[in-house]
């Protein structure tokens, strides 16, 4: 009888063992849960400070007309521009029949050509999405809202963890 009841009372010793550290390893996730929601919503408000920073970047980019606030399509589209018009200045001051106004004229429709083809690209870029539409502002900014994004869902998964958690 002693020797069963010995068998008992430890059978009885280790059910309880086990159960405190089950209670233990809840308490213990549940902590860690608390702690990423924690650290997921630094990480949120920070997030959200950088992506105020380069949208006040980008916007001063844009306003100032800087090369940060051009994409580079539009930059492609941009100096051509400026090729031609360079073009066109040297033909006006070239006399009329001279081989380097041959060459320029042949320059000059080699630059229309190369000008038609870069805003069909960048239309083309523009409407599909692609970030060479984009300047390396937008694309930061295009980053820091993603990031967002990816942080608000985590917080969401978080929260359902505790709440599963609790139960």
């Amino acid at each position: 009888m002693k020797r069963a009841a010995r068998i008992s009372s430890l059978a009885l010793a280790s059910a309880l063992s086990l159960a405190s550290l089950a209670a233990w390893a809840q308490t213990s996730a549940a902590v860690q849960d608390k702690a990423q929601l924690k650290a997921d919503q630094t990480a949120l408000t920070q997030d959200k400070a950088a992506a105020a920073k380069d949208e006040a970047a980008l916007k001063m980019d844009k306003s100032d007309g800087r090369m940060a606030g051009q994409s580079r399509d539009s930059m492609r589209v941009f100096t051509d521009k400026q090729d031609i018009k360079g073009l066109k200045k040297d033909l006006a001051s070239e006399h009329k029949p001279s081989l380097q106004r041959k060459a320029d004229r042949s320059n000059l429709r080699h630059e229309k050509a190369k000008l038609a083809h870069d805003q069909a690209a960048m239309k083309s870029d523009s409407k599909r999405g692609l970030m060479a539409a984009t300047s390396p502002a937008g694309e930061k900014v295009f980053r820091d809202k993603q990031a967002i994004k990816g942080e608000k869902k985590d917080i969401a998964a978080d929260k359902a963890e505790l709440a599963r958690d609790a139960k």
